[in-house]
């Protein structure tokens, strides 16, 4: 394992140039870039106008880099030293040149390679050029069994390379080519350790043990060197576990001599008293070190997590069990955080990771659309307890079964999964997405469905790598149709794109939805002059309508979906509303994705649903606009962010129609335990003044908890107003669910009248809201209201408030954190105190300004 210190391309002089396809290297037109990128990310960088629209897979893409390299110790001034060169991907079609030496013709983007490299003392030039691709998809191949509308050219099933800025449908993004990911060059160092494999799990009988395997290959050693493997707990005080013996744990170590000199260490550890890994909502990440110590030397293998995983499909279920308890999973599809680059500092990653953990996500899916993600990735799913659903990378798209392609994926595969060993996050490995789906629509029979990749290959090598993660053939799957939703995995649009109304996300019996809740949503408002023209161009200025997904055979797009909805539950036109009031139609929208979401994912979560998972449809937005992300490309959460943070929050209180059985409360808790819940319901008049109250309890066990409300005020009250005897009589009911100990755990809304609707506008609601904090007190505002105050937003600039788009109650008050706009880890905005921001209400006139609170 390299020190990153000791590259020598750290620094050295990147340059790009662009030829036509099969010209030689071009003689000028170099530019200077900053270190291995894709052209798209470079012309980016420059500030050049078409780096985001221009066709990358029209022209052969040269890059270069100059450095310089020092004799090795021991050896001339002008003698060969040998080096590690290592491409971590290369996009797509890519030969490498050291000098005049050809090293690699490479045609997969998603495998990396490490070369042996003979490297001269002084003045070098490694050079990388990238093929054009579109001249390649114009040779004759073997028809496919069905043609995918979503891809720009039929012929790339046969490339392994992303489709994202290749599709016809989506957001338009630019395809990626060159250099996507590190590029480094080491000089072979005196000891060097390969990993082959390392597992880690507990053992089946429960014992507390746990088992951690390692095969590596050292080289530079003798075979009576002495060696030790350790495994220790990151962050406690259990000392290291070696393969001499742990007291009276077995442990055992293998030595013996490779063909070409070095060391092949097998060794197997007994770990007493494991702690086992956990999805953040449902317990701890404890994490392990595996070292190697070698003559006193240690080196770092891997970081490894125990914990078992696996879906129950009894009677066409799809529920994720872990440590032997089933799961909830809610969570996002993920894409690359920047279309360009593809991938994003570790820093980056991280802000959008603790925004996922924040909102109560606990499930990533890593779509077939995109590319493998990277270490930094998984290592921060391990630490923040984000459980991983990871697509091959294939999409629509029938994928050939010749014998060469399949050899090819044997090896991306074997790559991928050998560096998922151990990652406890890792929880599905699927074989794609939509192909089976793609076929079923254009009638194709069901054997037609399948291939020998998703069948055969990556099953195969899952079972050699990973053979405890369960794998999923292709998503949506396990149903007689994939467009069916009552039997496993599914991609749900029922409510969406299908214009269902709200209660068929109950109806259709969704089991698993791994897609689901693909809405336009507008960013919060902002200030910035080009995102604020963009949110008042919402609905027809092309910029703005570019940043909408759409369906290539469609003549409508998700934003005429999020606004058919906004229509029947609200009863307004969104295009009238737009000529008379934009920004009120801005509001108007985000509070339609709102309801939606509240409506949806309550419904999942409560009792009458077989549901056991909700991915929806997207983690974030790649470009500033009406996108499907839950965050917007500044990383501000959008608003069915913060439904969704409540909803799915670990301990939930829900209140739903009941029929004429009146109101019901659900208590969803992850708790493995039973417990003790106490529930306060409230009942409001029309004037805002507070009716009745009740407490009561409710045991809750296996996670499930309900109340019967009809005698809990000492007779009858139509609470939900189901019999309709004259005008409700109450205009809002809440419900407050607290712990054992009285912790305050979530809170539900109601109105009786219209559940889903949206009150008319008036001028005062009497909500106001106030700076409190300081000092060393963190920052939040406080937020009351006199009369009922629906979806109520907060806008602090530079900073992201915990909670927003909530219902208040008459009298009830709010206490919001805020965290500053880098993140979640309490750091401020820029370092300053928040000096503006606002409040607006969905049924309130304009904004109410946040007040500076003046302490005494």
């Amino acid at each position: 394992m390299a020190d990153p210190k000791d590259d020598v391309l750290a620094g050295a002089r990147w340059e790009m140039a662009s030829a036509p396809p099969g010209a030689p290297l071009p003689e000028s037109g170099w530019w200077r870039i900053e270190g291995p990128m894709t052209a798209a990310a470079a012309l980016v960088a420059s500030g050049d106008p078409t780096a985001l629209v221009r066709d990358y897979d029209a022209d052969d893409w040269w890059f270069r880099c100059a450095f310089t390299a020092e004799a090795q110790s021991g050896l001339h001034s002008d003698e060969e030293s040998a080096y590690r060169l290592r491409l971590d991907g290369l996009a797509t079609i890519a030969d490498v040149w050291l000098g005049d030496d050809h090293l690699l013709h490479s045609e997969n983007m998603f495998v990396h390679h490490d070369l042996s490299v003979e490297v001269r003392p002084g003045p070098n030039e490694l050079r990388i050029r990238c093929a054009a691709l579109n001249p390649l998809l114009t040779q004759r191949r073997t028809r496919p069994r069905w043609k995918c509308a979503e891809l720009v050219h039929q012929n790339l099933r046969w490339y392994r390379t992303s489709l994202v800025g290749r599709t016809t449908n989506g957001i338009p993004a630019p395809a990626p080519v060159g250099p996507w990911r590190a590029v480094t060059l080491h000089p072979v160092a005196p000891v060097e350790v390969t990993v082959l494999d390392v597992r880690a799990a507990p053992m089946e009988d429960r014992s507390g043990l746990g088992r951690v395997a390692v095969r590596c290959v050292v080289t530079g050693v003798g075979d009576d060197s002495d060696v030790v493997v350790g495994v220790t707990l990151v962050g406690g005080t259990a000392g290291s576990v070696h393969c001499d013996g742990f007291e009276d744990h077995a442990s055992t170590l293998e030595r013996q001599q490779t063909a070409d000199g070095g060391l092949e260490i097998r060794a197997e550890v007994e770990v007493p008293g494991v702690q086992l890994w956990w999805p953040h909502t449902h317990g701890s990440q404890p994490l392990y070190d595996v070292t190697l110590t070698v003559d006193g030397r240690s080196h770092h293998l891997r970081r490894v997590g125990f914990r078992t995983v696996g879906i129950d499909r009894t009677d066409g279920a799809f529920q994720l069990v872990v440590n032997g308890i089933p799961i909830f999973c809610r969570g996002s599809c993920w894409t690359p955080l920047e279309s360009a680059r593809l991938t994003a500092g570790p820093e980056g990653i991280r802000d959008r990771l603790e925004l996922a953990r924040s909102g109560n996500q606990n499930m990533l899916r890593v779509t077939g659309t995109g590319v493998y993600e990277s270490h930094e990735f998984h290592d921060l799913c391990d630490e923040l307890g984000l459980m991983v659903w990871l697509d091959c990378m294939f999409s629509f798209y029938d994928v050939p079964a010749e014998a060469e392609y399949l050899t090819g994926l044997k090896t991306e595969f074997d790559q991928v999964f050998a560096n998922l060993q151990g990652r406890p996050s890792t929880m599905v490995v699927c074989g794609g997405s939509e192909n089976e789906q793609e076929a079923a629509y254009l009638g194709l029979p069901p054997d037609s469905w399948t291939s020998a990749a998703a069948d055969e290959v990556a099953p195969a090598r899952l079972a050699a790598w990973l053979p405890e993660v369960p794998y999923v053939r292709n998503t949506p799957g396990e149903s007689p149709l994939p467009s069916m939703v009552d039997a496993g995995p599914s991609h749900y649009f029922g409510v969406g794109a299908y214009l269902r109304p709200l209660h068929d996300a109950v109806l259709s019996r969704v089991r698993f939805a791994s897609e689901c809740l693909a809405f336009s949503t507008p960013p919060e408002p902002i200030d910035t002059p080009h995102e604020r023209a963009l949110l008042q161009g919402m609905g027809h200025e092309p910029d703005w309508k570019a940043s909408v997904n759409r369906d290539t055979r469609t003549s409508w797009d998700l934003e005429d979906v999020r606004d058919w909805y906004t229509a029947s539950l609200f009863g307004v036109e969104p295009r009238t509303l737009r000529r008379i009031d934009g920004e009120y139609a801005a509001s108007a929208a985000r509070a339609t994705v709102a309801t939606i979401f509240d409506s949806v994912l309550a419904q999942w979560r409560g009792p009458r649903s077989p549901c056991c998972g909700a991915l929806v449809l997207q983690s974030h937005d790649t470009v500033f606009g009406g996108g499907l992300g839950l965050i917007d490309t500044l990383g501000r959460p959008k608003a069915p962010w913060y439904v969704m943070r409540r909803r799915m929050a670990p301990d939930v209180v829900i209140l739903q129609d009941d029929g004429v059985n009146g109101l019901a409360v659900f208590i969803a808790s992850d708790r493995h335990e039973s417990w003790l819940a106490h529930v306060r319901l409230k009942l409001f008049l029309a004037d805002g003044t507070l009716s009745e109250t009740a407490d009561v309890t409710c045991k809750v066990v296996n996670g499930r908890g309900s109340l019967e409300t009809a005698t809990i005020f000492g007779g009858f009250r139509d609470l939900s107003y189901a019999h309709k005897f004259g005008p409700p009589a109450y205009d809002v009911i809440t419900a407050t669910l607290a712990g054992e100990d009285g912790q305050e755990l979530a809170h539900d809304t109601y109105v009786p009248s219209n559940p889903t609707g949206l009150r008319g506008r008036v001028t005062d609601l009497g909500l106001s809201g106030r700076f409190v904090g300081g000092g060393d007190r963190p920052w939040s505002v406080e937020v009351s209201t006199q009369q009922f105050a629906q979806w109520v937003s907060i806008e602090v600039e530079g900073w992201i408030p915990q909670d927003s788009w909530f219902h208040l109650a008459p009298g009830q008050l709010a206490t919001v954190g805020l965290m500053g706009q880098r993140g979640w880890r309490g750091a401020s905005a820029a370092g300053n105190d928040p000096h503006a921001g606002y409040l607006r209400s969905a049924n309130l006139v304009g904004t109410q300004r946040i007040e500076r609170r003046v302490e005494p």
